[in-house]
């Protein structure tokens, strides 16, 4: 699924999409943000980052350029009930 906000796009996350989440993870304001004082450890994230994909209650998205489609955010969407 995409979904296209003005030069956003949304992409549902992949295994292949690893490296420009821990792109993002790895970020000062990121790592500010989350609560953490180091950017993570590469195979830890890739491990968790793994599981998340493979979880039903979880969906993760990358905001990517419209343009060159360089990574510039993600989110994840939990869901509590099923519809």
């Amino acid at each position: 699924m995409v979904v296209r906000i003005m030069d956003i796009v949304l992409r549902k996350a992949h295994s292949e999409d690893f490296l420009d989440f821990y792109k993002l993870r790895c970020d000062l304001e990121n790592i500010i943000w989350t609560g953490h004082d180091r950017a993570p450890d590469k195979t830890e994230l890739q491990l968790w980052y793994m599981n998340q994909l493979a979880r039903k209650d979880r969906i993760i998205y990358i905001a990517r350029n419209d343009k060159d489609l360089e990574p510039l955010g993600y989110l994840y969407i939990d869901i509590l009930e099923p519809n």
